[in-house]
């Protein structure tokens, strides 16, 4: 950390940031099993000026299950709220205990696609609260780091 004189009127400058990483024990792959993880920190003090939301936490990705859209030791920035019309959420499913990347459309029937070029589409009915209420809006991708 680098701490300059405030009367100067200059900006203190951070060269460390950290937030908690999830790296998820078994593949990350389409509706993958969340059934445990292990935390490491990340750097992420180069990010958080052009992030337009906090940066909650980061998700490690081990496989390459998601290519061509994400790929294995990608490190995804996550902001822990609701998701907008298009950004990649990624959301829990109560019932099953999967965890699914999926880019999310907004609508009275909201559609989860997948991001990789296999996976179903996952239709929500915004009007029916037992359909809603089995998922969890983890949060939504921000940016990845390579």
């Amino acid at each position: 950390i680098i701490a300059l004189d405030s009367q100067l009127n200059i900006h203190e400058a951070y060269d460390e940031d950290y937030v908690d990483c999830y790296v998820l024990t078994n593949d990350n792959r389409d509706g993958m099993l969340y059934d445990a993880a292990s935390y490491e920190p990340v750097n992420v003090a180069g990010y958080r000026n052009i992030c337009p939301y906090s940066i909650d936490c980061a998700i490690r990705i081990t496989s390459n299950h998601l290519h061509p859209t994400i790929h294995a030791d990608d490190i995804l920035l996550i902001h822990q709220g609701p998701p907008r019309n298009g950004d990649t959420g990624v959301f829990i499913n109560k019932n099953s205990k999967k965890i699914f990347f999926r880019r999310f459309i907004q609508g009275d029937i909201c559609r989860l696609e997948p991001i990789a070029p296999y996976g179903e589409t996952i239709l929500v009915d915004s009007h029916n609260h037992k359909d809603m209420n089995q998922w969890i809006k983890f949060g939504f991708v921000m940016t990845r780091l390579r």
